[in-house]
């Protein structure tokens, strides 16, 4: 028999969900199309919390393909969830735009657990989980951010729910988000941040009675030293696992007290804390490294909760050859793709990655041919085949043909064939989109000062024309136009008492003639 005991407020601080998509989960199933089921009461939603504890299990575990046998969909509900806990913005830049990314690959993972999804901008998702782009974004500072929204998000569900009963549960509340407030303020207004404060030193006054100076609560140091005068003096009812900080170096927040510091009176001796005790982590023998990499069981901690210990697949983590190279290490005659030439992949990833990806298919841009406009087709190289990632995943449109916005199509730029496109009056939708157009912008010709002449004769740079292309004037070498001492005459612009016939009497020769002109033949 189900026992309705969590209400939502309580349930979003247990599982990280928020009120809104456990709610949204009622409605619509995910992974095995299951809805959560519920009791309402006073328009609060109570949850079982076996039933939740199950399903976060299976959320947290392998999602099933899509009907089309790709990788699991994103439930629309957990989008909008990831959304607005990063404020519709990229955490890392705060651009206005961007997209669903995971933090452990979906390929190997096959998850969209909430806690493994983060909301990117394009470019910063890109660097991510691309291996061969430099990075400006790594997984360590990925954590970092979600780890802060959530706390963030805690703090307002606490809000929401009139969780803050205790004045240590307000001073915990306020520690946490101060904590975080660097971290999310690229995406979190500060007025938001100090609208959330102000709630949480309100439902502390309507806790504990006291009166709350709003500038100290605003004060780490204030809040520490509350914090560790409250646990000298209140014994009774503080959490046995924080003992009241609401966090351990290893738990943030406390999974006992849920990050208040307190527990329900009475109930403090009755807690069992073996699910939390930490054990050395089975895979790297509690190194926090395994394969010379950060150990990907604990996270490079070393130790894990006896709970994760006892439920974990330790087997999932066991090398067994790669099925794409046999366990050679190397497929089409290059470090295979699929275990990066080791021949060798875990467990976990070889029953859940998508071994189909790497199946060859035909080029879609030169229908398998390899020419593409009488070249080698761009596209695959002209081999005539990619593979089905590449295939699903290319922008095909890079390849179209646009007008080139240099001469709009004509072919023709100031009467000769366009530089651009070569006067094909085309260019790829791909050139079009990165080409730096504005190389093609005249700009005065930096020898002549845009005057047309240099040294009385039309300006050897610019042929006389005043202007040259920016890239022109950005690269060419204007140090070859400088004045040097004539070789043959030394500077005196006579040689053998007749005028200097290289120098034309002028005693100086420009770099670029110096560097070019038969010198040995006046030997």
């Amino acid at each position: 028999m189900k026992n309705y005991e969590l209400n939502e407020y309580e349930a979003a601080l247990v599982f990280d969900m928020s009120p809104t998509l456990l709610r949204w989960m009622t409605v619509n199933g995910v992974v095995d199309k299951t809805k959560l089921s519920f009791e309402e009461r006073n328009e609060i939603y109570y949850y079982d919390k076996e039933e939740l504890h199950r399903l976060n299990l299976k959320m947290a575990g392998k999602w099933p393909k899509s009907s089309k046998g790709k990788r699991p969909n994103i439930p629309e509900g957990i989008k909008r969830e990831i959304k607005h806990e990063a404020r519709n913005a990229c955490p890392a830049c705060n651009k206005s735009y961007g997209e669903i990314a995971h933090i452990d690959s979906v390929a190997a993972t096959h998850c969209n657990h909430p806690k493994n999804l983060i909301f990117l901008c394009p470019d910063h998702h890109t660097e991510y989980d691309n291996a061969l782009i430099p990075k400006s974004i790594d997984r360590d500072e990925v954590i970092t951010l979600k780890n802060s929204l959530k706390i963030f998000q805690r703090q307002l569900w606490k809000i929401q729910g009139n969780t803050i009963n205790t004045y240590l549960s307000g001073l915990n509340s306020a520690k946490s988000l101060l904590a975080v407030h660097n971290v999310v303020k690229k995406v979190v207004p500060e007025s938001e941040y100090r609208d959330t404060l102000e709630k949480i030193a309100k439902s502390t006054e309507k806790a504990s009675g006291k009166i709350i100076n709003r500038i100290n609560f605003g004060s780490a140091s204030f809040l520490n030293r509350e914090v560790t005068k409250y646990i000298d003096q209140n014994k009774e009812n503080l959490c046995p696992l924080c003992h009241g900080l609401g966090s351990t170096d290893f738990y943030d927040p406390c999974p006992v007290c849920l990050g208040d510091g307190e527990v329900k009176p009475g109930t403090r001796h009755q807690i069992d804390l073996s699910p939390f005790e930490l054990v050395e982590c089975r895979l790297c023998d509690g190194v926090g490294v395994y394969e010379n990499m950060d150990c990907p069981a604990c996270n490079s901690e070393g130790k894990v909760s006896q709970f994760f210990d006892d439920c974990h697949d330790w087997s999932m983590h066991d090398l067994v050859d790669c099925k794409l190279c046999n366990g050679e290490g190397l497929h089409e005659s290059h470090d295979c793709p699929a275990c990066d030439g080791e021949g060798k992949v875990t467990k976990h990833f070889a029953d859940n990655h998508d071994w189909s990806m790497h199946d060859l298919v035909d080029c879609k841009l030169c229908n398998g041919e390899g020419l593409h406009e009488s070249y080698d087709c761009p596209a695959c190289d002209g081999e005539g085949k990619v593979t089905k990632h590449f295939a699903d995943n290319h922008d095909w449109s890079m390849h179209d043909l646009v007008d080139c916005k240099l001469c709009n199509g004509e072919g023709l730029h100031e009467s000769y064939d366009c530089p651009a496109c070569d006067g094909e009056g085309k260019v790829t939708k791909h050139f079009a989109d990165n080409h730096d157009w504005s190389m093609h912008d005249l700009v005065d010709c930096k020898l002549c000062n845009g005057e047309g002449l240099h040294e009385n004769y039309d300006c050897p740079a610019c042929d006389g024309e005043r202007k040259v292309t920016k890239h022109f004037a950005d690269n060419h070498d204007w140090s070859a136009y400088e004045h040097v001492m004539c070789q043959l005459c030394k500077g005196e612009g006579r040689y053998h008492a007749e005028k200097c016939e290289p120098c034309h009497g002028e005693g100086k020769v420009t770099r670029e003639f110096n560097y070019e002109h038969d010198w040995h033949q006046y030997q």
